[in-house]
């Protein structure tokens, strides 16, 4: 079935202090990306893949039956790498047809993209199985001038011009009002330029027509939160509980697991329901836990972070009691 659309919040790279999405996205923030993946090339001009799946779970298709795919790559801070996306094949290993390449303009200053660097996209309308089933392609990154190094895969909506998952009137009117805008002036506007060929015109327009109606719910962050009720007396992330209780948000259907960092006390999993929350409860060990927290969702995405420790403390309060003032006194606030 097609997924639901209730409301959806705009993307934004940060989601509150326990937000584990740590990699730097090829925006400056989110934006119009819904999936972000690492890659490394380890071989001077060698190639790397990573294969994913458009399922009608997740991904919504417009009426032309091909969903409009983009895919930017753009190297990782510290890497030499200057990566170049070779293509997208589909299960059988052909190459998907009407895949278009743009190349960033090099003479258009843009420092929120790619770390200032040149990058590279594709453009590739794809297709469920036959019986409206999920299917797998496959995009191959390849290092030009003979490098080697890490990069970063960002997957977008082509023509979602505000990130809300789904290309619909409002975008196609943002895209028409900015045409004739470059990378260069203050009115370019990054996820209009459909193409991220360093210019807003009628190419990126047609694009995002051609993608009406297109939706999907994967989303390329997930956050973690404790739940108040767990962090007894004041909240300071030390708990009279041995057992607390975690919330937090991620694609709708991922698997999440809090893994104790010291190995003391065994892994546990959730899965996200249909809205994309999740919630887990975990045991502590005495003292200090620090939980890594990974997920991996049915696009093929896999994000991992650290989230701020949780002290179990059996003298840590446990409420807080509020004093009433008298004429001659103010009113305090005692722990116990």
């Amino acid at each position: 079935m097609n997924p639901s659309h209730p409301s959806r919040r705009r993307r934004a790279s940060q989601m509150g202090v326990e937000s584990l999405e740590g990699r730097q996205l090829l925006t400056g923030s989110a934006g119009s990306t819904f999936a972000i993946v690492p890659g490394t090339i380890s071989q001077n001009g060698g190639t790397s893949s990573f294969t994913f799946t458009i399922d009608p779970t997740h991904f919504t298709m417009p009426k032309s039956g091909k969903i409009v795919i983009g895919i930017d790559v753009a190297t990782q801070t510290g890497s030499s790498l200057v990566p170049y996306i070779t293509g997208v094949t589909d299960a059988q290993g052909h190459a998907v047809a009407g895949t278009t390449h743009a190349r960033y303009t090099p003479g258009l200053t843009r420092t929120a993209t790619s770390y200032g660097n040149q990058t590279s996209a594709v453009l590739t309308p794809l297709t469920l199985a036959p019986g409206n089933k999920a299917e797998t392609y496959t995009v191959t990154v390849k290092g030009e001038k003979n490098t080697s190094g890490s990069y970063l895969l960002g997957f977008y909506l082509a023509g979602d011009a505000n990130g809300d998952g789904i290309v619909n009137q409002s975008d196609i009117s943002t895209i028409r009002q900015g045409i004739g805008a470059k990378a260069s002036s203050t009115t370019y506007n990054f996820d209009a330029d459909a193409n991220r060929d360093g210019m807003i015109n009628r190419a990126d327009l047609a694009v995002a027509e051609r993608n009406s109606g297109a939706m999907t719910t994967v989303s390329p962050s997930i956050s973690a939160n404790l739940d108040p009720a767990s962090d007894t007396g004041v909240q300071d992330r030390i708990t009279a509980l041995q057992t607390v209780h975690f919330t937090g948000a991620v694609t709708p259907g991922a698997t999440v697991t809090f893994t104790d960092s010291n190995q003391n006390i065994a892994p546990v999993s959730t899965t996200a329901n249909a809205s994309g929350n999740y919630s887990v409860v975990v045991n502590l060990g005495s003292g200090s836990n620090t939980f890594d927290v990974s997920t991996t969702d049915a696009f093929g995405q896999k994000i991992s972070g650290t989230i701020a420790p949780v002290t179990y403390d059996t003298n840590a309060p446990t409420s807080l009691i509020t004093v009433a003032p008298t004429s001659s006194s103010s009113s305090t606030t005692t722990t116990s």
